[in-house]
Protein backbone atom coordinates (compact mmCIF):
# COMPACT_ATOMS: atom_id res chain seq x y z
CA UNK A 1 0.00 0.00 0.00
CA UNK A 2 1.66 3.62 -1.00
CA UNK A 3 1.40 5.10 2.58
CA UNK A 4 1.26 9.05 1.09
CA UNK A 5 -1.96 7.69 -1.05
CA UNK A 6 -3.18 6.10 2.26
CA UNK A 7 -2.96 9.21 3.92
CA UNK A 8 -4.34 11.22 1.47
CA UNK A 9 -7.24 8.80 1.25
CA UNK A 10 -8.03 9.32 4.81
CA UNK A 11 -7.69 12.80 5.52
CA UNK A 12 -11.16 14.47 5.94
CA UNK A 13 -12.48 16.50 2.93
CA UNK A 14 -13.80 20.07 3.02
CA UNK A 15 -17.48 20.40 2.21
CA UNK A 16 -17.79 22.49 -1.05
CA UNK A 17 -18.75 26.63 -0.34
CA UNK A 18 -21.93 27.57 -1.56
CA UNK A 19 -21.22 30.35 -4.22
CA UNK A 20 -22.70 33.51 -2.36
CA UNK A 21 -20.98 36.17 -4.60
CA UNK A 22 -22.08 34.66 -7.44
CA UNK A 23 -25.51 34.33 -6.27
CA UNK A 24 -25.28 38.21 -5.25
CA UNK A 25 -24.19 38.79 -8.76
CA UNK A 26 -27.04 37.53 -10.26
CA UNK A 27 -29.52 38.93 -7.94
CA UNK A 28 -28.37 42.00 -8.89
CA UNK A 29 -27.84 41.74 -12.73
CA UNK A 30 -31.61 40.86 -12.99
CA UNK A 31 -33.24 43.22 -10.31
CA UNK A 32 -31.19 45.73 -13.20
CA UNK A 33 -32.83 44.08 -15.78
CA UNK A 34 -36.22 44.25 -14.02
CA UNK A 35 -35.86 47.55 -13.11
CA UNK A 36 -34.70 48.77 -16.60
CA UNK A 37 -37.64 46.70 -18.26
CA UNK A 38 -40.55 48.25 -15.77
CA UNK A 39 -39.09 51.75 -13.82
CA UNK A 40 -36.30 53.18 -16.01
CA UNK A 41 -37.29 52.57 -19.47
CA UNK A 42 -41.05 54.30 -18.45
CA UNK A 43 -39.18 56.77 -16.78
CA UNK A 44 -37.06 57.69 -19.60
CA UNK A 45 -39.84 58.01 -21.83
CA UNK A 46 -41.75 60.19 -19.60
CA UNK A 47 -38.94 62.41 -19.72
CA UNK A 48 -38.68 62.19 -23.29
CA UNK A 49 -42.35 62.95 -23.82
CA UNK A 50 -41.93 65.80 -21.17
CA UNK A 51 -38.88 67.27 -22.97
CA UNK A 52 -40.65 67.26 -26.15
CA UNK A 53 -43.83 68.59 -25.40
CA UNK A 54 -42.08 71.32 -23.22
CA UNK A 55 -40.28 72.05 -26.66
CA UNK A 56 -43.42 72.22 -28.41
CA UNK A 57 -44.93 74.88 -25.81
CA UNK A 58 -42.02 76.67 -25.79
CA UNK A 59 -42.88 77.37 -30.04
CA UNK A 60 -46.20 77.67 -29.33
CA UNK A 61 -46.96 80.34 -27.03
CA UNK A 62 -44.33 82.44 -28.69
CA UNK A 63 -45.58 81.67 -31.98
CA UNK A 64 -49.60 82.67 -30.61
CA UNK A 65 -48.22 85.85 -29.08
CA UNK A 66 -46.79 86.61 -31.98
CA UNK A 67 -49.98 86.28 -34.02
CA UNK A 68 -52.30 87.57 -31.46
CA UNK A 69 -50.70 90.53 -29.70
CA UNK A 70 -50.69 93.69 -30.91
CA UNK A 71 -50.03 97.78 -29.78
CA UNK A 72 -51.86 100.67 -31.62
CA UNK A 73 -49.62 103.34 -32.00
CA UNK A 74 -52.09 106.16 -31.68
CA UNK A 75 -54.74 104.80 -28.91
CA UNK A 76 -57.69 106.93 -28.67
CA UNK A 77 -57.46 108.80 -25.12
CA UNK A 78 -59.49 110.96 -23.40
CA UNK A 79 -60.58 112.81 -20.32
CA UNK A 80 -63.22 111.54 -18.46
CA UNK A 81 -64.90 110.98 -15.21
CA UNK A 82 -64.78 107.57 -14.03
CA UNK A 83 -68.30 107.01 -12.81
CA UNK A 84 -68.81 107.24 -16.70
CA UNK A 85 -66.71 103.86 -17.02
CA UNK A 86 -68.71 101.20 -17.13
CA UNK A 87 -66.10 99.09 -14.60
CA UNK A 88 -67.80 98.13 -10.99
CA UNK A 89 -66.03 99.49 -8.02
CA UNK A 90 -63.92 101.18 -10.54
CA UNK A 91 -65.28 105.27 -9.23
CA UNK A 92 -64.77 104.28 -5.56
CA UNK A 93 -61.07 103.22 -5.87
CA UNK A 94 -60.52 106.30 -7.88
CA UNK A 95 -62.16 108.36 -5.02
CA UNK A 96 -60.22 106.55 -2.45
CA UNK A 97 -56.71 106.87 -4.54
CA UNK A 98 -57.65 110.56 -4.82
CA UNK A 99 -57.62 110.49 -0.84
CA UNK A 100 -54.90 109.36 -0.38
CA UNK A 101 -52.83 111.08 -2.93
CA UNK A 102 -54.31 114.38 -1.48
CA UNK A 103 -52.90 113.59 1.52
CA UNK A 104 -49.58 113.42 0.53
CA UNK A 105 -49.48 116.79 -1.07
CA UNK A 106 -50.95 116.05 -4.55
CA UNK A 107 -53.42 117.93 -6.50
CA UNK A 108 -55.52 115.67 -8.44
CA UNK A 109 -55.25 116.53 -12.90
CA UNK A 110 -57.89 114.04 -13.66
CA UNK A 111 -58.89 110.84 -15.31
CA UNK A 112 -57.86 109.76 -18.73
CA UNK A 113 -59.61 106.72 -20.41
CA UNK A 114 -57.12 105.12 -23.43
CA UNK A 115 -59.50 102.96 -25.38
CA UNK A 116 -57.63 99.11 -27.27
CA UNK A 117 -54.70 100.42 -26.10
CA UNK A 118 -53.50 96.61 -27.22
CA UNK A 119 -54.88 93.30 -27.52
CA UNK A 120 -56.06 92.78 -24.13
CA UNK A 121 -57.79 95.54 -23.88
CA UNK A 122 -57.67 99.51 -22.56
CA UNK A 123 -57.16 101.10 -19.79
CA UNK A 124 -57.91 103.79 -16.82
CA UNK A 125 -55.53 106.69 -15.73
CA UNK A 126 -55.33 109.47 -13.09
CA UNK A 127 -53.00 111.86 -13.16
CA UNK A 128 -51.35 113.81 -9.80
CA UNK A 129 -48.80 116.52 -9.60
CA UNK A 130 -47.16 117.81 -6.68
CA UNK A 131 -45.86 120.81 -8.01
CA UNK A 132 -43.41 121.47 -4.69
CA UNK A 133 -41.74 118.52 -5.14
CA UNK A 134 -42.10 118.40 -9.15
CA UNK A 135 -42.98 114.80 -8.82
CA UNK A 136 -45.74 113.07 -11.13
CA UNK A 137 -47.96 109.96 -9.92
CA UNK A 138 -50.08 108.01 -11.75
CA UNK A 139 -52.97 105.18 -11.25
CA UNK A 140 -53.29 103.20 -13.33
CA UNK A 141 -55.81 100.44 -14.06
CA UNK A 142 -55.80 97.87 -16.93
CA UNK A 143 -59.14 97.01 -18.57
CA UNK A 144 -59.25 93.53 -19.49
CA UNK A 145 -62.78 91.83 -21.38
CA UNK A 146 -63.47 89.87 -18.27
CA UNK A 147 -62.37 92.21 -15.38
CA UNK A 148 -60.40 95.31 -14.30
CA UNK A 149 -56.50 94.80 -13.25
CA UNK A 150 -54.84 96.67 -10.98
CA UNK A 151 -54.17 99.15 -9.85
CA UNK A 152 -50.66 99.81 -10.40
CA UNK A 153 -49.06 103.23 -8.51
CA UNK A 154 -45.94 105.13 -10.29
CA UNK A 155 -44.32 107.89 -9.18
CA UNK A 156 -42.01 110.05 -11.89
CA UNK A 157 -39.48 112.65 -11.81
CA UNK A 158 -38.45 114.06 -14.52
CA UNK A 159 -35.24 115.91 -15.91
CA UNK A 160 -34.05 118.50 -18.76
CA UNK A 161 -32.15 115.94 -20.61
CA UNK A 162 -35.48 114.00 -20.95
CA UNK A 163 -34.66 111.02 -18.81
CA UNK A 164 -36.92 110.33 -16.00
CA UNK A 165 -36.98 108.23 -12.43
CA UNK A 166 -39.61 106.31 -11.98
CA UNK A 167 -40.47 104.07 -9.18
CA UNK A 168 -43.58 101.99 -8.73
CA UNK A 169 -45.69 98.74 -7.97
CA UNK A 170 -45.95 97.51 -11.28
CA UNK A 171 -45.78 93.19 -11.13
CA UNK A 172 -45.10 92.80 -14.75
CA UNK A 173 -42.15 95.20 -15.19
CA UNK A 174 -39.38 93.66 -16.89
CA UNK A 175 -41.15 92.07 -19.55
CA UNK A 176 -39.54 94.70 -21.74
CA UNK A 177 -36.45 95.95 -21.52
CA UNK A 178 -36.64 99.57 -20.21
CA UNK A 179 -36.55 102.26 -21.72
CA UNK A 180 -33.28 104.09 -22.08
CA UNK A 181 -34.35 107.37 -20.75
CA UNK A 182 -36.21 105.57 -17.79
CA UNK A 183 -34.07 105.08 -14.30
CA UNK A 184 -36.32 103.56 -10.90
CA UNK A 185 -37.53 100.47 -9.62
CA UNK A 186 -40.76 98.53 -9.09
CA UNK A 187 -41.44 97.15 -5.61
CA UNK A 188 -44.34 94.56 -6.28
CA UNK A 189 -46.67 94.01 -3.19
CA UNK A 190 -46.16 97.83 -1.62
CA UNK A 191 -49.77 99.22 -2.08
CA UNK A 192 -49.78 102.17 -0.24
CA UNK A 193 -48.75 105.15 -1.99
CA UNK A 194 -47.15 106.71 1.44
CA UNK A 195 -44.83 104.41 1.63
CA UNK A 196 -44.00 103.98 -2.19
CA UNK A 197 -43.28 108.06 -2.59
CA UNK A 198 -40.57 107.46 0.37
CA UNK A 199 -39.31 104.76 -1.51
CA UNK A 200 -39.19 107.20 -4.39
CA UNK A 201 -37.95 109.86 -2.63
CA UNK A 202 -34.39 107.79 -1.31
CA UNK A 203 -34.26 106.35 -4.31
CA UNK A 204 -33.73 110.10 -5.89
CA UNK A 205 -31.68 110.64 -3.49
CA UNK A 206 -29.34 107.70 -4.02
CA UNK A 207 -29.15 108.91 -7.81
CA UNK A 208 -28.31 112.22 -7.03
CA UNK A 209 -30.56 113.68 -8.78
CA UNK A 210 -32.04 116.99 -7.81
CA UNK A 211 -30.94 120.13 -9.49
CA UNK A 212 -32.15 119.27 -13.03
CA UNK A 213 -35.85 118.56 -12.33
CA UNK A 214 -38.51 119.46 -14.60
CA UNK A 215 -42.40 120.49 -13.35
CA UNK A 216 -44.42 117.62 -12.90
CA UNK A 217 -46.28 117.17 -16.12
CA UNK A 218 -45.21 120.51 -18.49
CA UNK A 219 -48.67 122.06 -18.06
CA UNK A 220 -50.35 118.98 -20.14
CA UNK A 221 -51.47 115.73 -18.20
CA UNK A 222 -53.01 114.30 -21.56
CA UNK A 223 -50.75 115.69 -24.19
CA UNK A 224 -47.66 113.68 -21.74
CA UNK A 225 -48.91 110.93 -21.52
CA UNK A 226 -49.74 110.21 -25.07
CA UNK A 227 -45.41 111.79 -25.62
CA UNK A 228 -45.21 108.77 -22.92
CA UNK A 229 -46.45 105.74 -24.23
CA UNK A 230 -44.93 107.39 -28.12
CA UNK A 231 -41.90 106.92 -26.20
CA UNK A 232 -41.96 103.53 -24.53
CA UNK A 233 -43.17 102.09 -28.23
CA UNK A 234 -40.37 103.69 -29.99
CA UNK A 235 -38.11 102.15 -27.35
CA UNK A 236 -39.29 98.88 -27.80
CA UNK A 237 -38.83 99.03 -31.65
CA UNK A 238 -35.49 100.04 -31.01
CA UNK A 239 -34.68 96.86 -28.53
CA UNK A 240 -36.05 94.75 -31.53
CA UNK A 241 -38.89 93.80 -29.77
CA UNK A 242 -42.00 94.99 -31.85
CA UNK A 243 -42.38 96.37 -34.90
CA UNK A 244 -44.72 98.32 -37.15
CA UNK A 245 -47.04 96.14 -39.39
CA UNK A 246 -47.73 98.22 -42.73
CA UNK A 247 -50.78 96.58 -43.29
CA UNK A 248 -52.85 96.44 -40.38
CA UNK A 249 -51.18 100.26 -38.81
CA UNK A 250 -50.59 98.50 -35.44
CA UNK A 251 -47.48 97.48 -33.52
CA UNK A 252 -46.85 93.75 -33.60
CA UNK A 253 -44.20 91.00 -31.67
CA UNK A 254 -41.06 90.48 -33.57
CA UNK A 255 -40.19 86.89 -33.17
CA UNK A 256 -37.49 88.25 -30.88
CA UNK A 257 -39.61 89.78 -28.68
CA UNK A 258 -42.62 87.43 -28.68
CA UNK A 259 -40.38 84.67 -27.41
CA UNK A 260 -38.36 86.83 -24.90
CA UNK A 261 -41.34 87.76 -23.31
CA UNK A 262 -43.02 84.13 -23.20
CA UNK A 263 -40.05 82.92 -21.65
CA UNK A 264 -40.61 85.22 -18.63
CA UNK A 265 -43.57 84.32 -17.74
CA UNK A 266 -42.96 80.47 -18.64
CA UNK A 267 -42.09 77.50 -16.26
CA UNK A 268 -39.57 77.58 -14.96
CA UNK A 269 -37.89 80.74 -16.02
CA UNK A 270 -41.04 83.07 -14.61
CA UNK A 271 -40.82 81.36 -11.49
CA UNK A 272 -37.15 81.59 -11.22
CA UNK A 273 -37.42 85.49 -12.04
CA UNK A 274 -39.86 86.12 -9.75
CA UNK A 275 -38.36 84.54 -6.81
CA UNK A 276 -35.01 86.50 -7.74
CA UNK A 277 -36.82 89.82 -7.82
CA UNK A 278 -39.10 89.33 -4.72
CA UNK A 279 -35.59 88.41 -3.12
CA UNK A 280 -34.04 91.93 -4.88
CA UNK A 281 -37.31 93.76 -3.47
CA UNK A 282 -36.79 92.78 0.12
CA UNK A 283 -32.92 93.29 0.36
CA UNK A 284 -33.86 96.96 -0.96
CA UNK A 285 -36.78 97.67 1.08
CA UNK A 286 -34.45 96.53 4.34
CA UNK A 287 -31.81 98.20 3.14
CA UNK A 288 -33.50 101.51 2.47
CA UNK A 289 -36.35 101.04 5.31
CA UNK A 290 -34.47 100.33 7.98
CA UNK A 291 -31.56 103.26 7.35
CA UNK A 292 -31.87 106.82 6.74
CA UNK A 293 -31.56 108.51 3.39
Amino acid sequence: MDPERSSADSSPKQPPRFPWGTVAVLVALMGWLMLSGYVVFPLLVLGGLALFLSGVFYLYVPLGLRRTFWQSPRPAIRAIEPGAVDWPGLAEAYAAATTAFARLGFVDRGGFLAEEVNSSGGAFVAIYEDRAGRTLAKWFQALTPKKAVGPVVGFTTRFVDGSEYVTSNNPLSGLYPVPGFRKGLAFPGVDDPARLLALHRRGLAEAGEFSSRLEATGGDPLADLRDLMAREQAQQVASGYSRLDEASGLYRLTLKGAYLIAVKQLWPWGPIRRAIRRRRVARKLREWESTPA
